[in-house]
């Protein structure tokens, strides 16, 4: 069936994380607080994200921008969740890389998206083999453990970030990321397996497009009774160092109009 826009958020229309259609009446996005580890800041272009785990942490470190609908989405619903991002960057620690590091759409079952084994997620990882950075379509968390080929491989972040920073950019140079995750919870009383499919592609003006489509099998991570009851963005890293960032554009989310009411 066709899909219908439910909400969305234009964070170049800033500084706030208002909603710009909001057919339900959802709350306003809510932000991570700042601290050593997570920053955002709001500019005339977007929301800039940023995460920075140093050599002395265990533990993975993320940032996150979510909605909590109230009373939740039914888990048999057909969802879709876009976000549009630009300038990915990262400066790793001395002689310690930055990457593997994420921006990824969770949906969760619980009021944040934090919780990995409660979550479906798919991501844009940025990751680095024999010094060659490149950027893929990520599954984690899936039954399918194969990894996707790179979407795109180049020398450095300048590719992706103006000269000098927040000046005016060259879209014949600079891409838009755009990423998306479509979710089914549909039938889950009768199988053991939700379905996503990732989505991600790379837009310069005057060139072509690169894109990659990846489907996704995990095991249910929620009961038939339970509610998607957080939707968002997360940037993360668990096994690089230093700091990395993205400047977030847009955010929608969409449904399935045969999925259960909201």
């Amino acid at each position: 069936m066709p899909f219908q826009k439910i909400y969305a958020v234009d964070f170049r229309i800033g500084p706030h994380p208002n909603p710009i259609f909001n057919p339900f009446i959802w709350p306003s996005l809510q932000i991570l607080p700042n601290s050593a580890e997570r920053d955002h800041q709001w500019c005339p272009a977007g929301l800039d994200l940023k995460i920075t785990r140093d050599a002395s942490t265990p533990h993975e470190v993320r940032n996150s921008v979510y909605v909590t609908p109230p009373g939740g989405i039914p888990i048999n619903s057909r969802l879709l969740l876009k976000v549009t991002f630009l300038h990915p960057n990262a400066i790793g620690l001395p002689n310690v890389l930055a990457e593997p590091w994420a921006i990824g759409l969770r949906f969760s079952t619980e009021n944040n998206i934090l919780d990995a084994t409660k979550s479906a997620i798919a991501t844009c990882q940025f990751q680095r083999i024999n010094q060659i950075l490149s950027v893929r379509l990520n599954t984690p968390e899936g039954e399918q453990k194969d990894q996707a080929v790179a979407l795109e491989s180049l020398i450095n972040y300048s590719v992706y970030n103006p000269v000098p920073p927040n000046s005016v950019i060259n879209p014949d140079i600079v891409p838009i990321f755009t990423l998306e995750h479509s979710f089914s919870g549909f039938n889950l009383l009768n199988v053991d397996y939700t379905l996503s499919t990732g989505f991600l592609k790379l837009s310069r003006l005057n060139i072509s497009e690169v894109t990659d489509h990846r489907l996704n099998l995990r095991k249910a991570f929620a009961n038939p009774s339970d509610k998607i009851r957080a939707i968002g963005v997360n940037l993360a890293t668990n096994n690089g160092f230093g700091t990395m960032s993205v400047r977030l554009l847009t955010l929608e989310i969409w449904r399935d109009i045969g999925s259960p009411i909201i």
